[in-house]
């Protein structure tokens, strides 16, 4: 059920955050860790990596570097890596740069291929923002840049 351990920034074991078969979120999700979801989510996630199990399902949009469902998808999936398995049902589009469907998955919806400037998945950091107040899901190339003076 739970993947590799992975390492946070200061090198410490990071534990996956855990949505139980008995839970349902109204809400939406934003982690820059993994993300296990067993239960019920009516909202966006945003995650590194996310596991939906059998009985799992999301309603709301999914941008992630790693998707693994085995559950129910109904709106945009949007990673890197996608994978569906045969108890999988997805009803909306996936975007994506690597994609895995076992036989017997169902979706309906778009697939497309992630192009590289334009679909860049941006996982928002749960850590504080600078002074400024911008988050680093507001920051655009616009934003993060200088402005340069016309004279």
């Amino acid at each position: 059920m739970f993947t590799k351990t992975k390492r946070a920034r200061d090198g410490n074991p990071t534990i996956p955050s855990i949505i139980g078969g008995d839970m349902r979120v109204s809400g939406n999700l934003t982690t820059d860790g993994e993300v296990h979801i067993e239960g019920v989510v009516d909202g966006d996630v945003s995650c590194d990596s996310l596991v939906l199990g059998d009985d799992a399902a999301v309603t709301g949009k999914i941008e992630a570097r790693d998707v693994s469902v085995r559950g129910t998808v109904t709106g945009e999936i949007k990673a890197e890596n996608v994978s569906l398995t045969k108890t999988s049902r997805v009803n909306g589009d996936i975007v994506h740069e690597s994609l895995a469907i076992e036989s017997g998955a169902y979706v309906e919806g778009q697939m497309r291929r992630m192009d590289s400037a334009k679909d860049r998945i941006t996982v928002v950091s749960t850590h504080a923002a600078g002074s400024s107040g911008t988050s680093a899901a507001e920051e655009t190339p616009e934003t993060s840049k200088p402005k340069e003076s016309v004279g």
